[in-house]
């Protein structure tokens, strides 16, 4: 008879990296909710900002997302173990006294810490993103009862291939050279060459995360690992909120940029369907990936199972998410609209800086003036370079398409006991997408902005305002085109 999750996880410590980011969030949450007799939840976090470790955890223990632990499980808030440390250094930089308590008592790791950004250096990328997974692995080896190794990596780390199956590639390069080569080039050297080094990658983000793979990889022997591949992870489907998010990344952070008034163009493929992936299901996925590993019999060699947390089967395209989110911009205005919302979508990217400088350029040049007529710093410019810059950055993902293999990620959903059906099942395939993206919208409203999504009079009053002077200032340009042209002829 087959351990039920909740059992296999009591009495178990686990660890956390990476656990102030979204996705580590929601896994420590449902832990403590889901697995309700689990061991200490060790959570690695660096000092930042003037905040101790400590002070920082307890900043985000106050977020609406872990309301319904503290409710349903009082006490289990007390199990987590802020460990002030950090994974880029050895032996996250703790004393050897406190490293080994906690090899001693870890069972299960959950590697979810990593570098996201797609401009980061290389030597920052392979900082966190190779040597962070270096040392999370050296840590899990050096534990007593290892049951399971789980590191998240992404579906794209191998976006060279236009099909991504379920297996590892080789590797673009040899992880241990680079990191020497980081660790012993300036700085400058280093910026010179990474365009041609990670090549045929088009960022450091997505090279790294194909390296740190290999890291896990090069011990698969002797460590029982998972590798969890999500697309692009956006607001939970149902748990422990819906519609719940703490950032502006992904299609829920570009609707509500448009919502605002704040994008205006952007550079994609309206045809093209974008894998999203709902936070809430990818963190079940990782909870039963390391039950599945931890509960096999051992027989045989250890290889890694590698899971694409794919959900291309329920995919709408990029124009289709545009209209839902056109349809509720006027139910949910958004406080504060910077213009009436409207988007032009190519994939042309000589349209796309045309489109840029006279929707984003010459209105920031014009606010900017004002500005300094004002004694004030002009800022909006700066702005627009910065969202170019990012466009562009994205533009790679968001004109292409990949066919994202997920046979064994489904297959894995069906391992879930039927007495652990109702906190684990992560089938997706009942999802209404166009309900869960409009869901996402008015969560965004009310979690990224801190919008109330009631007494809407004023936004709407607001919003109409906008709508007229829209039309007004589209007719006055039209006009004065035409006068242009009709003076020119005569």
């Amino acid at each position: 008879m087959e351990q039920p999750i909740p059992q296999f996880y009591a009495g178990r410590s686990v660890l956390v990296t990476g656990a102030t980011g979204f996705m580590g969030k929601v896994l420590v949450e449902k832990l403590l909710r889901s697995c309700p007799q689990i061991g200490n939840v060790y959570i690695v976090i660096r000092s930042k900002r003037g905040q101790s470790a400590q002070e920082r955890w307890d900043t985000i223990t106050k977020l609406v997302l872990f309301d319904r632990v503290k409710e349903e499980v009082p006490g289990n808030m007390e199990k987590v173990k802020v460990v002030d440390g950090d994974i880029t250094m050895k032996k996250f930089g703790l004393s050897d006294a406190c490293y080994e308590e906690m090899t001693n008592s870890v069972s299960i790791v959950f590697h979810v810490a990593a570098s996201v950004r797609f401009v980061e250096s290389l030597d920052s990328a392979v900082q966190s993103n190779i040597i962070g997974t270096k040392n999370a692995v050296d840590f899990a080896l050096a534990c007593n009862t290892m049951k399971a190794f789980v590191h998240v990596s992404t579906a794209y780390s191998n976006c060279y291939k236009e099909e991504i199956e379920e297996k590892f590639y080789p590797p673009l390069a040899d992880w241990k050279t680079l990191v020497k080569i980081v660790e012993n080039s300036d700085l400058n050297t280093l910026r010179i060459l990474t365009a041609k080094y990670i090549n045929p990658m088009v960022n450091t983000y997505t090279f790294t995360k194909q390296l740190a793979e290999t890291v896990v990889k090069d011990v698969e022997d002797r460590l029982p690992s998972v590798v969890l591949r999500p697309s692009i992870v956006i607001c939970s489907w149902k748990e422990p909120v819906p519609g719940w998010i703490d950032n502006e990344n992904g299609p829920i952070g570009l609707l509500i940029g448009i919502a605002k008034g704040a994008i205006r163009c952007q550079i994609t493929d309206v045809n093209i369907r974008p894998d999203y992936m709902a936070v809430d299901i990818a963190i079940k996925a990782m909870i039963v990936a390391a039950w599945k590993k931890g509960t096999e019999n051992g027989e045989g060699k250890l290889t890694t199972d590698i899971y694409n947390a794919s959900s291309m089967s329920k995919s709408i395209t990029v124009g289709e998410t545009n209209n839902i989110g056109q349809e509720l911009y006027k139910k949910y205005p958004m406080e504060q609209i910077l213009w009436y919302p409207h988007v032009t979508f190519t994939k042309n990217l000589t349209v796309f800086r045309i489109s840029c400088f006279y929707k984003h350029f010459l209105p920031a040049l014009l606010v900017d003036s004002i500005l300094r007529v004002m004694n004030k710093k002009p800022m909006l410019l700066k702005i627009q370079k910065k969202f170019l810059n990012a466009m562009l950055v994205l533009s790679y993902f968001t004109t292409r398409r990949w066919i994202i293999h997920n046979e064994k990620f489904l297959g894995l959903n069906k391992e879930v006991p039927a007495s652990c059906l109702e906190d684990f099942d992560f089938n997706f395939e009942n999802i209404d997408v166009r309900e869960f993206f409009k869901m996402g919208i008015i969560q965004g409203k009310r979690f990224i902005l801190n919008e109330p999504i009631e007494n809407l009079e004023k936004s709407r009053a607001n919003f109409n305002r906008f709508f007229w002077l829209d039309v007004f200032t589209k007719l006055a340009a039209s006009a004065g085109f035409a006068y242009a042209m009709y003076s020119w002829l005569l």
